[in-house]
């Protein structure tokens, strides 16, 4: 009974050790622009959202945390916000792994080496046929300011 309390205890030293190497997320890449055409997005963990304007302005934030320098303890992970007025998306590879994103906080996993995501303003949020990681627009791609 002691010997397991000791060993419980040790565990718990260990994984409070553990969890308590990760530090908080470091903003490297931020850009904000208004968008007018369609734009295809190519994010971390190697899916591809599509944004349709559908001919409105949509404004476009995009944020890159631990992109120098991450580890197993600070994952690098994007947030996108695209918005028209009360329309506004949420976009994050965060804590969802590959083949997968967060969009207003509900998980969409779909085959990133052949599926999209498309978010089609005033039409919602599909997944759909076809991707091109390499030529989708990355985080880091255009003038930043960290």
């Amino acid at each position: 009974m002691i010997r397991s309390r000791h060993i419980r205890l040790v565990v718990d030293a260990a994984v409070l050790i553990l969890t308590g190497c990760g530090k908080a997320p470091t903003l490297d890449y931020s850009r904000s622009e208004t968008i007018t055409h369609n734009l295809t997005l190519g994010i971390g963990n190697l899916t591809v959202v599509e944004i349709e304007p559908n001919d409105k302005q949509v404004k476009l934030e995009w944020k890159g945390y631990n992109q120098r320098e991450g580890s197993p303890f600070n994952v690098p992970f994007e947030v996108i916000e695209v918005a028209v007025g009360a329309e506004r998306y949420l976009i994050s590879d965060r804590n969802v792994g590959n083949n997968a994103l967060s969009i207003n906080r509900k998980k969409y996993n779909f085959n990133a080496r052949a599926k999209r995501i498309l978010i089609r303003f005033g039409k919602g949020v599909s997944i759909v046929d076809g991707t091109d990681y390499a030529a989708a627009r990355k985080v880091y791609d255009d003038p930043h300011q960290p």
